[in-house]
């Protein structure tokens, strides 16, 4: 009797899980959209909104696990949905895994590494995975294009992934190497993949390139002009409206050589005074470094950048150069010893020389003092 009644209980709860299947399959299935042919369009909006994400944790049986070859962390993944299509007897469907965290080996260009991956999936009717492949990656380093080909679920994609991730942060137009792939699925519900033709370079212009170059006049107007009898670290304050200056645009103007340490994209320009001589501008400004690929930790150099009267740029000097890992307790009282003590600096003695031309006042005694004593003695 007992035995029996074991055995009734057993095949009550397969049977109830049998039912149970279909109808979460079904549940499951009504997010997404029916389409007769696989495009880039089958695998889901572009716009990310909470409609269209999968609830991970309630449909965890109906997604395709997590491998160890896969670039993404079971932890760092969300599921879009897309469509699906009937054939057979099996379901085809569309979807996207977004990795936030893909190990590619890019993240030491990108801060935050994020990928998409679009996965085709084959269920059998009842919501058993058949099989699964991931058939395309877009992200800052990739690309893809899905169109259909012959009969559906048949489609083509067109796989390109960048040479070098440093030409983004460089502003330089992007060269990809481009694979051709065909895929269809066979009457059992199994994913096939075969790769077309040879592999192509595409070059992608950067759209930042053809930026109008600024104008020196512009490039001043980024800056406050200095009238002050004397220096000190107030060169180095940033007036309203503390806009950075704006890049690729200044290369046109700034060398793009005057830092080894940050890639161009990730340097910050901050404009603050400058100071005009009569023959060029002295222009103060605060270039950083959050996540440089050089130096061990983030940084900022307090510069100042020398031009011409016609806008020409004659040298750039460093002037204090600060990472995170320095104790310095006043960097104001730092800033302006440095200014002060830098005799072997022409630009900082052009700079002493222009404010004693300018003011007749500065020779008294009392003002005097905040001058070196090698260039008061000489004027």
């Amino acid at each position: 009797m007992l035995l029996r009644n074991i055995f009734i209980f057993f095949f009550l709860s397969h049977f109830a899980h049998a039912t149970a299947q279909p109808a979460a399959f079904r549940t499951f299935l009504s997010g997404f959209k029916k389409c007769t042919q696989i495009n880039m369009t089958s695998f889901g909006e572009r716009t990310i909104s909470d409609s269209v994400l999968i609830d991970n944790d309630m449909y965890a049986r109906f997604l395709p696990p997590i491998q160890d070859d896969c670039l993404c962390g079971q932890d760092d993944v969300f599921w879009q949905k897309g469509s699906y299509m009937e054939r057979g007897g099996f379901i085809t469907i569309m979807l996207k895994r977004h990795c936030q965290d893909y190990k590619d080996g890019n993240s030491q260009y990108f801060i935050e590494n994020d990928v998409t991956d679009y996965m085709l999936v084959t269920y059998s009717r009842d919501g058993k995975i058949l099989d699964f492949k991931t058939v395309g990656h877009d992200g800052r380093a990739y690309f893809t294009r899905i169109v259909p080909s012959g009969q559906a679920p048949n489609f083509l994609v067109e796989q390109g992934s960048l040479d070098d991730c440093t030409s983004i942060l460089r502003y330089q137009d992007l060269t990809y190497t481009v694979r051709t792939y065909e895929y269809n699925v066979s009457p059992d519900g199994k994913i096939k993949e075969r790769t077309t033709g040879t592999a192509q370079k595409e070059t992608i212009k950067n759209p930042e390139n053809d930026r109008t170059p600024i104008r020196f006049e512009e490039f001043m107007s980024y800056f406050k002009k200095w009238d002050n009898p004397y220096v000190n670290d107030s060169l180095f304050i940033p007036s309203p409206p503390y806009a950075d200056l704006p890049f690729p645009e200044c290369f046109s103007l700034i060398p793009d050589t005057l830092d080894c340490g940050c890639w161009p994209r990730d340097l910050q320009w901050t404009p603050c005074r400058y100071i005009e001589s009569k023959e060029g501008y002295f222009f103060f400004v605060v270039k950083s470094c959050m996540t440089p690929h050089r130096a061990p930790s983030p940084y900022a150099d307090y510069m100042v950048l020398e031009f011409c009267k016609d806008g020409t740029f004659r040298e750039a000097s460093n002037v204090f150069h600060i990472t995170d890992d320095m104790d310095i307790k006043d960097l104001s009282s730092a800033l302006t010893l440095r200014l002060k003590s830098s005799l072997d600096s022409v630009i900082i003695e052009e700079i002493y020389r222009k404010l004693i031309y300018k003011k007749e006042d500065l020779f008294k005694p009392e003002m005097l003092r905040t001058f070196p004593d090698s260039i008061t003695q000489r004027h």
